[in-house]
């Protein structure tokens, strides 16, 4: 939310598993409490404490060309990610914490993905 306080800009591409076909979106972002678009997009008992709205300047299609070529709904197009640096490793790498503990941050990384995860019918 920082960046869009300094940039209102944004772009979403939307995708929908096993469709290729994707959905681009280009606006400008607002940040607001109103209570009521909060309410207006409340799941279940759950509403939120800000809303991000978008003023739509462009929306269309993009053709299915290049998730056909790159199989991203295709398992067995996937690389072998075993060789690969864990997502703990890279954050560990970017923010230049070398001294970090990659295990430990990765198993901090899981719990706060549980407890802040959100799921339809499920935990908070």
């Amino acid at each position: 939310m920082q960046n869009l306080l300094s940039n209102s800009g944004v772009a979403i591409l939307f995708m929908i598993p096993g469709l290729d076909e994707t959905l681009r979106v280009n606006g400008e972002a607002t940040i607001s409490t109103d209570l009521q678009l909060r309410e207006w997009c409340r799941v279940e008992s759950k509403t939120p404490h800000v809303v991000i709205t978008i003023d739509v300047t462009e929306a269309y299609i993009h053709c299915a060309k290049a998730l056909r070529r790159g199989g991203i709904w295709r398992p067995e197009s996937w690389p072998d990610v075993a060789e690969m640096p864990s997502a703990a490793c890279m954050l560990r790498d970017h923010v230049n914490a070398r001294g970090v503990d990659a295990d430990q941050l990765e198993a901090a990384l899981e719990a706060d993905y549980v407890r802040t995860l959100w799921e339809p019918g499920g935990r908070e």
